[in-house]
């Protein structure tokens, strides 16, 4: 019999199929399981690392840039770490009721849809400044934080190197214009 979740029964019951011992009962087995640590309920996620021939190449070309980012950065080169949170949907609710003696914090359940958007965030390396661009899901345009130049030079960790026009406009100004 194939069991994909054992319960605590399905286990004592396999323990004396399987010969292990003579009588064992569930309240045992979760003792048992208890003192080793042992939750045969709880699943977590993992992922394989599948790393190609290319990757250890691509890799010191980032770690390359990450080491020099000081030095870089006095040639006018900045490095610039960037990562996308796409299709966060951005929903309103009433404000939510903190805790306090004898009520636990509470969340409105009811909300209104007011589509989704993708954040680009921005990492500079050399200074630890941090930016963040709010774009419309359904805007194909990628809006790069005007870092002191009129075009961004990259290395991309999956796919090569690469160039885009930084756009004049913004949606929120640099940290950098509002000291």
């Amino acid at each position: 019999m194939h069991i994909t979740h054992w319960s605590r029964a399905d286990l004592a019951r396999q323990a004396i199929l399987d010969g292990i011992v003579e009588t064992i009962s569930p309240s045992m087995v979760r003792r048992i399981l208890q003192q080793v640590n042992l939750q045969p309920h709880r699943t977590r996620y993992w992922r394989t690392a599948r790393l190609d021939e290319r990757f250890q190449e691509r890799a010191e070309k980032v770690l390359w840039c990450y080491g020099n980012a000081e030095r870089l950065a006095r040639e006018d080169l900045w490095v610039v770490c960037t990562d996308e949170v796409p299709n966060l949907q951005v929903l309103e609710r009433e404000p939510l009721r903190r805790a306090r003696p004898d009520h636990i914090e509470q969340h409105e359940f009811e909300y209104t849809r007011h589509g989704t958007v993708n954040l680009l965030l921005f990492l500079a390396i050399h200074t630890g400044q941090m930016d963040l661009t709010v774009v419309a899901a359904n805007n194909a345009t990628l809006r790069f934080p005007k870092f002191g130049g009129d075009e961004v030079n990259g290395v991309d960790s999956a796919q090569g190197v690469h160039r885009c026009p930084v756009p004049e406009r913004r949606t929120r100004p640099s940290t950098s214009s509002r000291r």
